[in-house]
């Protein structure tokens, strides 16, 4: 059948990969099939968007155990996308060489390495520098590892969910709190702390939304939030959402957020008037740019 024609099958998995999983058995385990499908049918592991990609999940097996269990067949797929660890044998899952070599194209091979090594102090560290929230696939031991967490928080902030007990540790929450979304995970005390909010809300003004209630209703701390995102403005008090200041702040830098404005006493209809003109004067800057643009070229 077309599905066991050497010619077809190649051709198809050189486009793309997964095509390997409805070639025929003989198909499915021919080395020069598999290998083509890897490096030629599927994105470098580098290369891969989580969103897309997902990163449980690998493009295709290996074939065969003699693949699976052939030193510089596995290491040749995991140099190209370092998810294949996942279908490498248990004992190649235990190589450190391999899963160095798959860590490195792509951090979250971690998960799928051999329990000695991801208790292995030099793998995490080269995973969590790459990116910090492989730090959830380290040992326990690691995660505990003072070295290892801060090169994760320093990656990505939100690492420190997968570290819950540092999360009162001011030295790496402070790190922590230069990510997006990574308030969340800071211990409630420290939530109180105006300089931590401040720094958080400075990086990311949606990060209000965790910062405690009395902070949220401290102008200062709401100025910098609207500041860096106006969308900020729906977690605040709600006595600062009536504040004009705050309100005409909020709505120049983003002028949607007139949504979160509360109507009384005709505050929206100001609110929405503003957004109004923001908007025009954004448009007749885009127009202006493209008159220029096309001038150039003519």
């Amino acid at each position: 059948s077309l599905k066991n024609a050497y010619d077809i099958v190649l051709a198809a998995v050189s486009t793309n990969g997964n095509a390997l999983r409805y070639a025929g058995p003989l198909m499915k385990f021919n080395s020069k099939i598999v290998k083509a499908a890897i490096l030629l049918g599927t994105k470098p592991g580098n290369k891969v968007k989580k969103k897309l990609f997902g990163r449980r999940k690998s493009p295709l097996i290996l074939g065969g155990y003699h693949n699976r269990s052939n030193f510089n067949f596995v290491k040749m797929a995991v140099s190209h996308n370092g998810l294949m660890l996942r279908h490498a044998s248990g004992k190649l899952k235990n190589n450190e060489e391999i899963v160095t070599l798959a860590v490195g194209n792509c951090a979250f091979a971690l998960e799928f390495a051999h329990p000695n090594l991801r208790n292995s102090k030099k793998v995490a560290l080269s995973a969590v520098t790459k990116n910090g929230l492989v730090l959830e696939y380290a040992s326990y031991d690691l995660r505990h590892d003072k070295e290892i967490v801060m090169a994760a928080v320093k990656q990505n902030g939100c690492a420190l969910e997968f570290a819950p007990w540092f999360d009162d540790n001011v030295e790496i929450v402070k790190m922590a709190v230069k990510s997006k979304e990574s308030l969340a995970f800071v211990n409630l005390d420290l939530r109180k702390d105006k300089d931590l909010v401040m720094m958080a809300v400075t990086v990311d003004g949606m990060q209000l939304e965790y910062a405690h209630y009395d902070l949220r209703n401290d102008k200062s701390v709401v100025i910098a939030a609207v500041t860096q995102n106006g969308d900020a403005i729906r977690f605040a008090n709600f006595k600062l959402r009536m504040n004009k200041e705050i309100v005409k702040l909020a709505v120049t830098n983003e002028p949607k957020s007139v949504r979160y404005v509360p109507a009384a006493d005709g505050l929206k209809a100001w609110a929405k008037l503003i957004a109004k003109k923001v908007e025009s004067s954004k448009l007749s800057e885009e127009n202006k740019e493209d008159t220029e643009l096309k001038d150039e070229d003519n």
